[in-house]
Formats: C-alpha cells, structure tokens, sequence
C-alpha cells in the first residue's frame, strides 16, 4: 500500500481524526455509562451476560436466542404484566420497559481506492463491484427484536436504502420441552448458529472463507450458504445441553429479488457440539438454482454473468447461454460443507473455519442451437480469526481468510467454438481491527483491510482489472 503518498496519508490522518472525534462525542454525549439495551433492561443484567465481545454470542446468549429471545430458565408469560404497542402486539413489560431491542449499526469508508474497471454505469470505476466484496463501509443497517408473548419472539433486519426486508421472521420455541424443538417463520438467514456464523461477524468485511470472490471473473458459487432467503427453519438445543441442531428448507428467492421464476429451491441441516469453551459444528448446504446467465466463453474467457430475463442477453455478446427457469428444472447446483471451530475465554477468542463448495451446471444450448458445458467446480476457503478483549471497552482482533477456485475448462460449440481453460482464482485477505466501547450500548472501531488476491480474482469476464481493495473502514454499532 503507498503510504508515502501524500494523498493517502492526508486521507488515513482525517480517518483517524474522525475516529478519535466520533469517540469524544460519544463519551461526551451519553451520561449514563451503564445505559444498557432493552434486552437487557428487561432482565436487568448487563450486555456482557450474552456478548462477550459484542455482536458475537456466548453460551449463554446462544441459549437466550434459542429459548424464543428468552433467559433459559424463564419464560414469558401470557399477557399478565405486559404492554400493548398496537391490540395484536403485546410484549413483556417487566419494571415498565418495553423489551423491544434496536440496534443500528453502519460503517463509513475512510480510505477506499477505485476498484476499477470503469463501465457506462459507472464511469470512475469507484466502489460498485469493488472487491472482496461488501465490507461494512458506507452502510447502515437496523435490527428490531423482541418477544410476543410465551415462547414467541421475533426479528427483523433492514439494511436501509434496499426496497425490502433483509429479515423478518417469528420463532416459537420449546414444543416438545425444554429446548426441543423450534420453527423459524419468514425470511432470514441460511445459516446463522454455527459456532463460527457466516452473518454474526465481529469484523466489519463478511469472511472472504464463506463468500469466495464477487467479481465476474473471481468464481461466485450459485447460492452458497449465509445468504438470506425465505424458509423454514426448525432447531434446538435439548434440554439445553451440549448440542444443537438447525434443519432448513429455503424457497430460493433471495426475498428481496424480483426475479423468483429464476431461482430454485435450497436445503441445509447444522450440527454444532458446545464443551466448556470450545465449540464446533458442521452444516451441509444444497441449493438448486437458475440464475446464470453465460457469455461465449470463446469471447471472454470466462464464465458467469446475471440476468433476470433474456432480454438480458444483449450484453453478453454474441451467444448468450440462458438459464432454464424454475419451471424448466434449475440446472445449477451447489454443495457447501463447513467446519467451524471457536474457542473463547473471558479475554481471548480464537475462532477457525474451513469449507469446500462444489458448484455443477448441466449442459446448455444458446439461442442459435450451439451447446455448453463445464466442468464441476470446487471452491476451497478456510480462515482463523483471533480477538482479544484488553478490557470490557478496549478489544483488538485480526482474521485472515482465502478461497481458492481452481482451473477448470469450459466447451462451447459453434462459431468460435471449442475448449476453453479458465485459470485458478485466489482470492485473500488480511483484516485487522481495534474497538472500542465509550458506552456499554455503543461500539465504535477501525478495521484495515489488505487485500492480497491474486490477479485472475480481479479479472472480470471481458479482460478488465480491478485494483487490489487495501482500505480502511470506520464501524459503529449502537444498541437501544
């Protein structure tokens, strides 16, 4: 990274200033240093009772998810000594609080270089489709939780600016006794209780391990776990004991995709054991879909490109291969298998995952009658994340994660035609982060990332390259 150029630096001292002034606001402005979220109101215990190091879990806010956003030894009650938002709402008003959570979290990109390269749409080749994908940077998101009534909870996720929910689902918990058996009803997370969760992340960028590459060069793998979509979950931790379980059927359609014909239809199930301060778990995902839209390989030398309709076709060239649609039998197939470890004493947590996603599309013909085939895909990622908690305000973490797309060939027949190789993908980062808690409810931090991938994983399908996506990012995280 060119740290001596002047206009780097003069960007990474503004970063840092602000940083350091958000901070002063935030000490400043908040009186009370043990203001709490209202969950935590609610049973009148601290924040730290759930989150070691918040966003992530401990076991014993695990549980409290598990038992419908209820301490597992307790239950809600019916509508004896609750308030009333609306005649059909009624929450548990234990001392007068409402136990309705908010939390808003965001981020605000201080240094982020043009990720190139320039199109129609976006002439300067900054941010859109810059890669890894999706860091925090430049977002806000809003999470509302609460309980309904006994064994009865509910959680909406909303990343403000999108037409639509990202979650929104109720869960009922405990058929069967303690722990048994719950259903999760909407649309949520695919996966979200593994001991190292694709969505619950301390670091503000996702984990490249889970996401592999996002450019059209870089090897997406259909719809792989920790998307959000509609489904069906059920789960539970018997008797609250060491093992917990998630089975899952998801529709495919993303929730906030307009183009559901396209998608097919997905299945996953979750094993996790918790022993002391150790925890693992293993998930299997297979989801079926038809969302590809892909170019002459003879043309770009390479594959994947979206589309919702053939209309689409137009901009990828001369023969555009098109997915069959939902009714036509999704033809695109995708197999993840994921090992999560995490370990996790008062001050420290080291947390390692590894996954292999196998990605199959069955043989397809163009508009003018040419076919195209493939070979099946494996993608390999792995990461190991380290945190470490100085106090119960001051924590630092760094994380460093790959995913490994080999080289594979692709056959088109027709004008131009013949076998094509696409060569490997490697796509890398290094994350470090250092946080800070002004207020028990608030959180505030700054996260470097270094990206190392190679240059193919910043190759899109028509040749272009984008820059290596070194940055940095401000996070902030406020609970209500």
């Amino acid at each position: 990274m060119p740290v001596n150029n002047p206009p780097i630096k003069r960007y990474v001292f503004n970063g840092f200033g602000l940083f350091l002034a958000l901070f002063c606001f935030l000490g400043a402005g908040v009186k009370n240093a043990e203001a709490i979220p209202a969950f935590a109101k609610k049973y009148s215990a601290p924040c730290t009772l759930c989150h070691s190091t918040w966003p992530l879990l401990n076991e014993a806010g695990v549980k409290f998810k598990l038992n419908g956003f209820q301490m597992s030894d307790t239950k809600d009650g019916a509508e004896a000594g609750k308030v009333s938002p609306s005649f059909d709402l009624h929450l548990d008003g234990n001392k007068g609080v409402n136990p309705i959570s908010f939390r808003l979290s965001g981020g605000l990109d201080l240094l982020q270089p043009n990720s190139g390269p320039s199109t129609p749409s976006n002439t300067t080749g900054s941010l859109p489709n810059n890669y890894p994908c999706c860091t925090e940077g430049n977002t806000a998101k809003l999470y509302v939780g609460g309980t309904v009534d006994e064994d009865m909870g509910y959680f909406i996720s909303y990343k403000i600016g999108n037409p639509s929910l990202e979650q929104g689902f109720v869960r009922i918990a405990n058929f069967l006794g303690q722990g048994y058996v719950g259903v999760d009803l909407g649309a949520m997370y695919t996966a979200d209780a593994d001991a190292v969760s694709p969505n619950r992340e301390w670091f503000g960028s996702p984990n490249v391990a889970y996401f592999g590459t996002t450019n059209t060069g870089g090897g997406d793998q259909g719809r792989s776990i920790g998307y959000s979509d509609t489904a069906l979950r059920l789960f539970g931790n018997p008797d609250y004991g060491h093992f917990t379980y998630d089975v899952l059927l998801a529709t495919g359609t993303n929730t906030t995709t307009s183009a559901v014909s396209q998608r097919g239809s997905a299945f996953g199930a979750m094993g996790r054991v918790d022993v002391g301060d150790v925890a693992g778990s293993f998930r299997y995902w297979n989801a079926k879909t038809a969302s590809y839209y892909f170019s002459n390989p003879g043309k770009n030398s390479g594959f994947l490109n979206f589309g919702t309709s053939t209309a689409n076709c137009a901009n990828l060239g001369p023969a555009c291969i098109a997915p069959p649609g939902q009714s036509g039998n999704p033809d695109e197939v995708t197999q993840d298998f994921i090992f999560s470890l995490d370990y996790k004493t008062e001050r420290a947590q080291v947390d390692l995952v590894y996954l292999w996603n196998d990605f199959f599309v069955a043989p397809r013909s163009d508009l003018n009658g040419n076919t195209y085939s493939r070979d099946g895909v494996r993608r390999v990622g792995g990461s190991l994340g380290w945190i470490y908690k100085f106090s119960s305000r001051v924590a630092l973490g760094a994380r460093y994660g790959f995913s490994n797309v080999p080289g594979y060939s692709e056959t088109y027949t027709g004008q131009s035609g013949g076998t094509f190789f696409v060569p490997s993908s490697s796509a890398s980062q290094y994350e470090l982060k250092f946080e800070i808690a002004p207020v028990q409810n608030a959180k505030l931090s700054l996260e470097w990332l270094l990206d190392t991938s190679n240059l193919r994983a910043r190759t899109d399908v028509y040749g272009n390259q984008y820059v290596l996506q070194n940055k940095f990012v401000l996070l902030w995280d406020w609970a209500i």
